[in-house]
């Protein structure tokens, strides 16, 4: 009995079957389209069934429920500005690393790699913070964390759903020392269109790039792309947007997110997310982030009730409940053609075609970025305030 490597649409890249593989026969190689899936070097297999066992993506999941829904947010400019949304993962992540436990998330590396590395001060940490619309690279994640919990260590890791299901299932067992988040997932993208992305925007500028912000703040709240140039000038373009859009047209992701078993169904101690709305309701409109919380375990209450009073924090009403829902992402027709283009043509080519903006995206995309550069950022806030009070 060995893990069936032929359906890539329940794999979800992981690599627990890789590390519980007691002859080391498993490998994940990267597909034309750029996504990870094990190989099996037959000689080695002796189908011992571990690789079937492991993989929490194929099995029958039971359904969880939301314990609490809170709305938070940190009082700290410096942490608001280097967060996707209102700094909850830097609130959960200090508890542990007071604890002198260690913290597991994902980076963007020098070569602009996305993988997840182990973080031991809030420096490291730091780097985690913000998203990520790629997939990550577990690299020795799992192997890492479990030796680190077989010493008594505190560790959090923070990943999408189906990485933290997979971890607690590579695990085979309950440790109280360990703690997980993850976060409203809308998939993972191909980290080789990502690639592409860089070296088009490289060859577009005629110059090296030494980061990418995939949600940068210096236009507010929202899902502006930024590129760090050498000579340290940013870049927040219509051109350097088009890869998100492939993004959010749900054509770049992996074949498993279209099934993934865990829209609604968590395994994670907490789930992290922009609580988009929260600004009419809380009456907070200067468009700097807020994050939704959703506790779904004790462990997840307890790191709660430790916050401290350098976060906002508001508890909601039951009727929140039934706003956390996530639809199942569906996949659009035209996924095939995308990839055939892409395997024949190249990234600039499908960009072409499916990366195109309308008159009205560009004239609002132009003003946002105006509106900032005049400093009068404030006032629109204000006025978008009172449009929503009517």
């Amino acid at each position: 009995m060995r893990i069936n490597t032929e359906d890539k649409s329940m794999c979800c890249g992981c690599g627990a079957c890789v590390h519980i593989c007691p002859q080391l026969a498993i490998t994940l190689i990267c597909d034309e389209k750029g996504f990870s899936y094990p190989v099996i070097v037959d000689d080695k297999c002796i189908n011992c069934g571990k690789c079937v066992t492991v993989c929490n993506f194929r099995k029958k999941l039971d359904v969880s429920k939301a314990n609490k829904v809170y709305a938070l947010r940190s009082n700290s400019k410096d942490v608001l500005q280097i967060s996707s949304s209102g700094g909850a993962f830097t609130a959960f992540s200090d508890l542990i690393l007071e604890l002198k436990g260690s913290v597991f998330g994902s980076i963007l590396g020098d070569d602009l790699r996305v993988y997840h590395k182990e973080a031991k001060t809030s420096l490291e940490r730091n780097r985690m913070c913000g998203s990520k619309y790629v997939q990550s690279d577990l690299k020795m994640t799992f192997l890492q964390i479990r030796e680190l919990l077989q010493k008594n260590s505190f560790v959090l890791f923070s990943g999408t759903p189906c990485q933290v299901n997979n971890l607690y299932g590579f695990l085979e067992k309950v440790y109280d020392n360990l703690y997980t988040i993850d976060f409203i997932c809308h998939g993972t993208p191909s980290p080789k269109l990502f690639l592409d992305h860089i070296n088009m925007l490289k060859s577009k500028y005629h110059k090296d790039i030494v980061d990418y912000h995939f949600r940068d703040k210096k236009y507010g709240w929202s899902s502006t792309q930024t590129v760090l140039f050498k000579d340290k000038k940013k870049n927040a373009s219509i051109t350097v947007q088009k890869n998100a859009n492939l993004f959010y047209k749900n054509l770049s992701l992996r074949p498993s997110c279209y099934v993934c078993p865990y829209r609604n169904h968590k395994y994670s101690d907490i789930t992290l997310g922009d609580f988009w709305g929260g600004d009419k309701l809380f009456n907070i409109y200067d468009n700097k982030g807020l994050s939704q919380v959703i506790t779904h375990t004790s462990k997840g209450d307890y790191l709660l009730n430790q916050l401290k009073t350098s976060y906002w924090l508001k508890e909601c009403s039951s009727e929140m409940f039934t706003k956390i829902k996530q639809n199942q992402i569906i996949q659009p027709s035209e996924t095939n053609k995308f990839w055939e283009l892409y395997c024949d043509k190249g990234y600039e080519a499908v960009i072409k075609k499916y990366s195109k903006y309308s008159v009205k995206q560009i004239i609002s995309f132009n003003l946002r970025k105006i509106v900032f550069k005049l400093h009068i950022q404030n006032i629109a806030f204000k006025i978008q305030a009172l449009i929503k009070k009517k």
